[in-house]
């Protein structure tokens, strides 16, 4: 009869409405499921952030893998970047402890592996360094073209050109040694130190 298949096709459309919805809401289900997965496996963006920019001021630029940036307070710092202070000065707090960076004018320091403890390597000018107490076996080190200086928790300076090395110690203890050598001399609080070619280094 004519009524009947018309009730039938009803039925049908209902039916295939109904698994259409179903369909719909499982794969919404699905889609916010791996979404939330997602965002739960990816660690955020700060586990590799070492410090953050504190001040600045002039013209200071920083070089990571995309190119260099010119350099504003509050940027994230990682292992690998390097900052060129062309001209004026920046501050870099390193994350959770009250360690800080002064470079000024003239300055490059570039950021290293810091896995066995914090590493700055000042390729040229001037680095202050405040450092708060580290942890045991992993000292800060500020490393030069000839020279590297091991502190625990102390304010220092150290100053590079070419193939010299200064190192001045405002407050705690420093170890300083030459590169290709091993020389090394502990710098006191109110001392200082030249790493040159030829004499090792003396407090």
């Amino acid at each position: 009869p004519v009524a009947g298949k018309k009730k039938s096709s009803k039925g049908v459309l209902v039916a295939v409405g109904l698994v259409a919805a179903l369909v719909i809401v499982g794969v919404a289900l699905v889609l916010i499921g791996n979404d939330g997965e997602e965002k739960g496996m990816s660690p955020p963006e700060s586990d590799s952030v070492i410090a953050k920019v504190d001040f600045v001021e002039g013209h200071v630029v920083y070089t990571r893998d995309l190119g260099e940036t010119k350099l504003v307070q509050g940027t994230d710092l990682m292992e690998g970047d390097v900052i060129n202070v062309r001209q004026g000065a920046v501050r870099i707090a390193y994350v959770g402890e009250k360690t800080y960076l002064h470079i000024r004018s003239g300055s490059e320091i570039r950021f290293e592996d810091d896995h066995q403890g914090k590493q700055v390597r000042l390729s040229l000018g001037e680095v202050s360094v405040e450092a708060s107490a580290q942890p045991v076996g992993k000292p800060m080190v500020i490393h030069s073209s000839n020279a590297r200086a091991t502190l625990l928790g102390t304010k220092m300076t150290m100053w590079t050109l070419s193939k010299e090395t200064l190192v001045e110690v405002s407050e705690g203890l420093v170890h300083v040694e030459r590169s290709r050598d091993g020389a090394s001399v502990e710098v006191r609080d109110g001392a200082w130190t030249m790493v040159g070619e030829e004499e090792a280094p003396q407090a």
